[in-house]
């Protein structure tokens, strides 16, 4: 067994269990003191290589102080789970989404190498594990492994939930009440209790496989979604809500680019650059203006979303020329119809093909949004649908978007 592999299987250990451990908290990393006897040097640098069934990410993080600096992160929404169903019996991977993603991998293969990481921790979940024992699975893995020159874990549900857990502990040390972090074939549910996990489930059913399931109807897969997760015996029904004193919490980069948007939409001064503050935004229920951003949101299509993106563009970079006529409705709260009016004008197309345009989609900026709003542009609408969805039926006091997820969690249970 690779040596990692066991470290990340023996730190996991502690973390189901709460008594005699020392925990300090430093940045955005919670760092176990003595989680492990006697434990291997701290990594200089590391690498966390996600591979997820709608992303393939990589952070690479420099380990030599603490909080861990990130150095570099990259990824591509591959899809490698779009072709599963909830609870498939036969689930096989994409062929687009294996092609990305073997590509994708080689090209990580050669991050790692230029950064001189000393540590590579690789994780695959759902959409792997799901075929992982097949005979087109094993195939795979094998192909990916090679591409990236480094070995590749395939998590088990477990784990998946207790670092989804320890995610949302990073910023939230006494968390209370349901956390909620959906991929885009799994989602796992745990229950917390003063900064506990006291109950946790993971369920075959994520953005992806519900919106196959629903053949691409958000208000549909939203209820799929909730459906599923009433099949949790102890997951909040009827009575049983959620009470003011416990809050749902939400983890994934779906929930958070759906985050940056609302908040945009929601509130003067925060825009799609803006961090996340401690654990991520808090979001209050019944908050109108958080209602109507998720409602707007919610009735987008992909469409849509990357039409927002490009007019929070313009706004950003005060070339409020490509707005004509429209400018002052267009930069106060748009509405969906004077959303899709602009993209069908001519000066959406001047904006498309002028040189702003073309600079802005080769900056830094771009590929960031990129990453963390456009290559999410079919799951936001169904991610605030579901947000709505599960604030109704659960009443929340508050909900809060978890700005750590995965990749935050193995850092720092590696350099623990």
């Amino acid at each position: 067994m690779d040596k990692r592999i066991k470290r990340l299987k023996l730190t996991k250990r502690w973390s189901t269990d709460a008594e005699g451990r020392t925990l300090r908290l430093y940045g955005d990393f919670l760092i176990a003191s003595a989680a492990i006897t006697n434990p291997p040097p701290r990594p200089k640098k590391i690498a966390v290589i996600d591979i997820g069934s709608n992303t393939v990410r990589i952070e690479i993080y420099d380990c030599t102080r603490l909080p861990p600096k990130l150095l570099y992160e990259d990824g591509e929404a591959c899809a490698l789970g779009s072709d599963m169903s909830p609870n498939d019996k036969d689930p096989k991977l994409s062929e687009k989404g294996k092609t990305e993603t073997l590509k994708l991998l080689k090209k990580f293969r050669k991050n790692i190498k230029s950064f001189d990481v000393d540590t590579v921790v690789a994780v695959g979940t759902e959409a792997l594990r799901a075929v992982q024992h097949t005979p087109e699975g094993k195939a795979f893995l094998k192909e990916a492994e090679e591409a990236l020159g480094h070995p590749i874990n395939v998590i088990n549900k477990n784990e998946e939930a207790l670092l989804t857990g320890k995610a949302t502990l990073y910023a939230h040390h006494n968390a209370n009440g349901i956390v909620i972090g959906m991929g885009g074939a799994s989602t796992e549910v745990l229950k917390m209790k003063n900064g506990k996990v006291i109950k946790h489930k993971t369920l075959r059913i994520g953005t992806l496989s519900s919106l196959k399931a629903s053949e691409g109807d958000v208000t549909v897969a939203a209820e799929i979604t909730l459906e599923h997760l009433r099949t949790i015996p102890w997951f909040p029904n009827g009575r049983n809500r959620l009470t003011q004193r416990k809050g749902l919490y939400f983890v994934g980069g779906s929930y958070r680019g759906t985050a940056r948007l609302e908040l945009t939409r929601a509130h003067e001064g925060i825009n799609l650059d803006s961090p996340f503050l401690g654990g991520g935004p808090t979001l209050i229920y019944g908050n109108e203006k958080e209602h109507e951003a998720l409602e707007f949101l919610s009735k987008m299509n992909a469409r849509d979303i990357r039409t927002y993106v490009n007019l929070l563009a313009v706004r950003k970079f005060g070339k409020e020329e490509f707005l004509g006529d429209e400018e002052e409705t267009l930069t106060k709260k748009v509405g969906l119809k004077d959303l899709r009016k602009w993209r069908k004008s001519d000066n959406y197309s001047d904006w498309t093909s002028s040189d702003d345009y073309k600079a802005w989609r080769k900056s830094d900026q771009y590929k960031v949004w990129k990453r963390r709003i456009i290559s999410r542009d079919r799951l936001i609408p169904l991610v605030a649908k579901s947000v709505q969805s599960l604030c109704k039926h659960l009443q929340p006091h508050e909900i809060t978007i978890c700005k750590q997820g995965l990749r935050e969690a193995v850092v720092g249970l590696e350099i623990g």
